[in-house]
């Protein structure tokens, strides 16, 4: 595919870095992009001139000249023997050469400088390379107390070289310089100046990187470092920079929630800060507050003290509420009532908000029940509610919740067993809210050989986590549902108590149920106490990981029942197994409301009383195809060891005790080649396992692969996407967790890098999330699809659209882009036919369609040398072959040879 910039170098507008590698532009993206600056009179404008006035002179190193050099000269070391040592293998002799070499000299920490320095390895630049084995073993070697003789040695001269050392090559060595000598000891008086001088010279990510390796984000606030970060769209220098300083994270949250502020001037901010390289397109405050909502969460701070953050989540609540009531059509009426009273609140703000919305959604007769339940005032309404107001005053209906109340009475709700093979009355269904009526169900319980857990809770629509409010707890013949919001306001001992014989004392007792890892971390929110009890429950089968791998066996399930694509979870389980749709409309509920109807009951007691009715099924259909495969039983430490983090790599290990181990690992030759933030892999299932795990399966097409990726991996979902897998792709402030939303919703890969893979794992089955370790974009594709053992061939290249995803394309002849190209520019043509075209020369839409064709785009000279145009059906962006599409195979021959 090609694009009117093929043969033109592509302007660099802001500085590559290894998170966000450089774009090429291969179709429209460019000029489209241009049309729209020139086009629209956005504020951006001004602060472009602005920076490019202003980005020469902002970006001298005046602090690299300033830091001394030492001038010192070694013999020269064996540096072949090295080389000989790493490439074979053979880490513990190259351990003894370095270590032969550094004690046989006077200073070993100059002598380590010089050898690295002088390293071929350095300039690469890469955690892989022999110059950064060289420190790290150093490093080793100190903290085992093999040269603690030479400390006296480790002045401040020689700790100004290592500095100056550990800023070449974009920082790569630092933190591993920083830990050989020692680097945070004296440093806010040694290096202080340096990062003053970094953000007087507008070099944020050096500033950044210098002041996490040396602890010295205490002596800068966030408008200094983090602001600037922030605006150049390099959020994962962020994450490290906050990462182990509260303080600033709490500084953080707070600088971002007075931006989120409506009085706030955003445009004067950024004018005012002059940042060289900021990504003026996504500087808006809905960016912002998403950012500044995700890092509350990860940091968990209060949301209290970031208020208008919490308006603005509540008014993105609303909207996507609006969305399933009347676009979706997949909530039903009474509980959205309930939950946009929940979301409101006493707000006037989100009252008049709230108004506003019904006029988007054109529906301004609720719109005015709405103002009257409020009561709010003529100045607090839009102009078109004002008008039909004035048309309904001939009208005396008062406006009361009992109008909108128009669910079934308790009496008259349907029973949704009724028509399924799940044969429970309502009668069997025990609603237990008082000491005594828990007593005796938790006596009941512990004479069960097996039940199904579930839970429930409300939406988190007022911005904060919602408490369980709901346990259902079923046998084959009763559903038992606990009022936990009543369990809460228990002693905890009794709490314990409560859970220690639901869980723990009956121990033969299986527990099924669908998404434990979910409930489980929701009972800890609203329990924190209860962990450590959790971690000894036993005979826990999740059927949402046997689900997962029940869809590998071909045939498993029955044939016959005709595909319903919108299925996901247990309701997808419930029809491969018995064909019956289960009604999720009440999953979307105000849970906190009591009490609670009887049709909320009864959805509630379904979904735990199907999963006995589903294991039964599958445990017969594995008896009946003899298949290995087996239902496996799970402890509650096995589902919550992932919520511990994994600690951070100590900056100063030899401060605490253990550090060397926990860096190199328990074997000690590949241990150097862990990275400071990567996840250990269980034993036996190391990345070689894994690898060849993988390879001995039959290889797989690019697009059988679907995968989600993190919000620091999007130059590897571009360049997977080229190849013709199938990405989504997070933006960089979107939560880490949504990751693990689509990849449960749509059946995909999360591919993450660094610590985040911890956390994320824990939601998914084995297999489904991995830890990418490349640093580079087209490194990290290799090592994608060579670990999924993808075979790319040459056409798959380019086979799926770039912005969409989407790999539907129409043909479109040179003859009928001219058409529209003249059109387009009101180009008198005798005569303009279109017959027999794809698009409508009136709007440029695909026929049959409302996808408009990006004509714009195309530039004219290509119409005589380009046979065949592609769109893309779903966003109508244009391709054509051209020389992009050589140099991409090119570029990429080594992956299309991937076996």
């Amino acid at each position: 595919m090609s694009s009117p910039y093929d043969d033109e170098e592509e302007e660099q507008e802001f500085e590559p870095d290894e998170e966000n590698p450089r774009k090429v532009l291969y179709s429209s993206d460019f000029s489209q992009n241009a049309t729209k600056t020139e086009s629209s009179s956005c504020w951006f404008d001004s602060l472009e001139q602005t920076r490019d006035s202003t980005r020469a002179p902002q970006r001298t190193r005046k602090w690299e000249k300033s830091i001394p050099r030492m001038t010192y000269c070694y013999e020269s070391f064996k540096y072949s023997t090295l080389k000989n040592y790493f490439h074979t293998k053979q880490f513990d002799a190259a351990e003894e050469l370095l270590r032969a070499f550094y004690s046989s000299q006077n200073n070993p920490f100059l002598a380590i400088l010089h050898v690295v320095v002088n390293e071929p390895s350095f300039h690469e630049a890469k955690k892989n390379s022999i110059a950064y084995f060289i420190i790290r073993q150093f490093d080793k070697a100190l903290r085992s107390g093999e040269c603690n003789q030479s400390i006296a040695l480790l002045d401040d001269s020689v700790k100004t070289e290592a500095f100056r050392i550990g800023l070449l090559k974009n920082c790569v060595y630092l933190d591993p310089i920083v830990s050989a000598f020692d680097l945070q000891v004296n440093a806010e008086r040694l290096f202080k100046h340096y990062v003053d001088m970094m953000i007087e010279d507008h070099f944020y990510k050096e500033a950044c990187l210098v002041a996490a390796a040396l602890g010295l984000q205490h002596c800068f606030s966030v408008r200094q470092i983090v602001i600037p970060l922030i605006y150049q769209d390099r959020i994962n220098l962020v994450e490290k920079y906050l990462h182990n300083s509260p303080q600033q994270q709490l500084e953080t949250v707070k600088t971002l929630d007075e931006m989120c502020d409506r009085s706030f001037n955003l445009r004067r901010e950024v004018l005012s800060t002059q940042v060289p390289f900021a990504k003026t397109q996504q500087l808006y405050k809905k960016n912002l507050c998403k950012l500044g909502a995700k890092l509350a969460k990860t940091y968990d701070i209060d949301p209290d003290l970031c208020p208008n953050i919490l308006l603005e989540k509540q008014l993105g609540t609303i909207r996507f509420l609006f969305h399933k009531r009347y676009s979706d059509n997949s909530i039903e009426n009474e509980n959205w009532i309930d939950l946009i009273k929940v979301a409101v609140g006493t707000s006037r703000f989100l009252q008049r908000q709230l108004i506003e919305v019904f006029v988007e959604f054109n529906d301004l007769e609720s719109g005015l029940k709405w103002t009257e339940y409020y009561k709010l005032s003529e100045e607090d309404l839009p102009v078109e509610v004002r008008r039909a107001k004035q048309l309904f005053n001939s009208s005396e209906t008062t406006v009361t919740e009992e109008i909108w109340d128009d669910a079934p009475s308790q009496d008259e709700a349907t029973n949704p067993f009724d028509g399924t093979p799940f044969p429970l009355k309502k009668e069997q269904v025990v609603w237990a809210d008082s000491k005594e009526t828990m007593e005796n169900a938790l006596r009941r319980i512990q004479q069960m050989d097996v039940f199904g857990i579930d839970m429930e809770w409300r939406p988190e629509v007022t911005g904060k986590a919602s408490p369980v409010s709901i346990i259902q707890v079923s046998s084959k013949s009763e559903v038992i549902i606990f009022d936990a919001l009543r369990l809460k306001e228990l002693p905890e001992d009794e709490i314990k108590k409560f859970f220690l014989r639901l869980f723990v004392e009956n121990k033969t007792c299986v527990k099924l149920g669908y998404g434990l890892l979910n409930d489980f971390r929701q009972l800890l929110k609203t329990f924190p106490f209860l962990e450590e009890l959790l971690h000894k429950a036993g005979n826990i089968v999740d059927l949402q990981t046997v689900h997962d791998k029940l869809r590998q066996i071909e045939g498993f399930f029955p044939a016959g029942h005709p595909p319903v694509p919108q299925l996901k979870g247990l309701a997808e389980l419930t029809y491969l197994c018995f064909g019956v749709l289960l009604d999720k409309t009440e999953q979307m509920s105000d849970w906190e409301k009591r009490p609670l109807k009887q049709v909320k009951l009864l959805y509630a007691a379904l979904d735990a009383f199907v999963l006995l009715r589903v294991h039964d099924f599958i445990e017969g259909r594995i008896s009946e195809m003899q298949t290995a495969f087996r239902i496996g039983h799970k402890t509650g430490r096995d589902f919550l060891k992932s919520r511990a983090r994994k600690k951070p790599f100590p900056v100063n290990p030899r401060a605490s005790s253990g550090a060397a181990s926990s860096l190199y690992g328990r074997g000690r030759g590949r241990g150097f080649l862990r990275s400071a933030v990567e996840e250990p892999q269980p034993a036996g299932r190391g990345r070689a396992a894994m690898l060849q795990r993988h390879t001995e399966e039959p290889p797989m097409k690019p697009a059988e692969l679907s995968v989600v990726c993190d919000t620091m991996l999007q130059g590897l979902g571009r360049q997977l996407r080229n190849c013709g897998v199938d990405v989504r792709m997070l933006d960089s402030y979107d939560d880490h967790d949504l990751a693990v939303k689509i990849a449960l919703e749509e059946n995909r890969v999360i591919l993450t890098k660094g610590s985040p893979f911890q956390k994320l794992s824990g939601y998914l089955s084995a297999g489904r999330c991995y830890a990418v370790r490349s640093a580079g974009a087209k490194e990290q594709c290799d090592e994608v699809l060579r670990h999924f053992n993808v075979k790319v061939s040459v056409e798959d290249i380019f086979s799926r659209c770039s912005t969409c995803n989407a790999n539907n394309y129409v043909k479109v002849t040179p003859d009928e882009m001219r058409r529209c190209i003249k059109k387009l520019k009101h180009e008198v043509e005798s005569p303009v036919a279109a017959s027999g075209g794809h698009i409508d020369l009136e709007t440029f839409h695909l026929n049959n369609s409302q996808v408009r064709v990006q004509v714009d785009t195309v530039p004219a000279s290509v119409l005589d040398r380009v046979d065949t145009f592609f769109v893309c059906s779903h966003c109508g962006k244009v391709y054509w072959e051209g020389p992009h599409f050589e140099r991409f195979q090119r570029q990429f021959a080594h992956i299309l040879k991937v076996e």
